[in-house]
């Protein structure tokens, strides 16, 4: 499960997502730590469970050994709440109001960008963050909108709200070897499909290590706590998880796919 924390203060709204976050301050073990917490609207919660999907997705990268910030449920009690200026607590009306979704803020790091040379990524395993996103169906790792975060050797993934939509059709396509991915809009298309053909078929070798003997039982845990929370229901997380084992199972099949899509 996820470390639960209480929000004890607001410190700004940060540019660039989509959801509006607000970095706070948040209690862990009585010191005061910076997290992003995601502001999704009851929309975002009731059509497409964005936080279980952030949740379990942070799960999954780190089955794959990628980098990821810190993670926790943030609570907005009634203290905190209670210290916020007017307008703020007004802007969250519209918000759910359930337990939140918040990543500890990495100092010091910036989003890629796409004037990087792919000599420099190179440094990055940008081959396991590209099969991930196509495991976990990520349409939102795209040259307009990153959503990764570079510093030193590490390349943190985040923001994972649009994944995961998979259902019985997806794994009917993918046996049918339809795999359907936005795969030349992907931010390390371009430096994984300019290589030679021997390279390509290089591709991947740690990533499918990992996907044949990752225990996908892991997410259990994380399910029932957002069950109890009333962040997902049994139907949508029992299709995540069959769709996962499904791939898993046919493991060389998906590896073979994602080298074919790079052409």
């Amino acid at each position: 499960m996820l470390p639960v924390y209480k929000a004890q203060t607001f410190t700004k709204i940060l540019e660039g997502g989509s959801t509006y976050p607000w970095l706070v301050l948040v209690n862990v073990n009585g010191s005061p730590i910076p997290y992003v917490v995601k502001l999704y609207t009851k929309a975002h919660i009731r059509d497409n469970f964005s936080v279980a999907k952030d949740v379990l997705t942070h799960v999954i990268a780190k089955q794959f050994k990628l980098s990821t910030p810190d993670a926790a449920l943030i609570e907005f009690d009634e203290e905190f709440l209670s210290i916020l200026p007017i307008s703020l607590r007004a802007s969250l009306d519209s918000k759910d109001d359930k337990i939140k979704f918040g990543t500890k803020l990495i100092d010091g790091a910036f989003q890629y960008i796409e004037t990087l040379h792919k000599n420099y990524l190179q440094k990055f395993d940008i081959e396991t963050v590209y099969a991930f996103d196509n495991l976990v169906k990520n349409t939102d790792r795209r040259k307009e909108k990153s959503n990764i975060l570079l510093q030193g050797t590490n390349a943190y993934v985040i923001d994972h709200e649009l994944t995961l939509l998979v259902n019985e059709k997806t794994i009917e396509q993918f046996h049918d070897n339809t795999w359907i991915y936005f795969s030349p809009n992907h931010i390390f298309f371009d430096a994984l499909k300019d290589q030679n053909v021997d390279i390509k078929k290089k591709y991947f070798i740690k990533f499918h290590e990992l996907l044949k003997t990752v225990n996908f039982d892991v997410l259990d845990s994380y399910y029932k706590q957002l069950l109890n929370n009333q962040h997902i229901d049994d139907y949508t997380y029992y299709g995540i998880k069959n769709y996962l084992c499904t791939i898993q199972k046919h493991s060389e099949k998906f590896i073979n796919l994602l080298i074919a899509k790079l052409g």
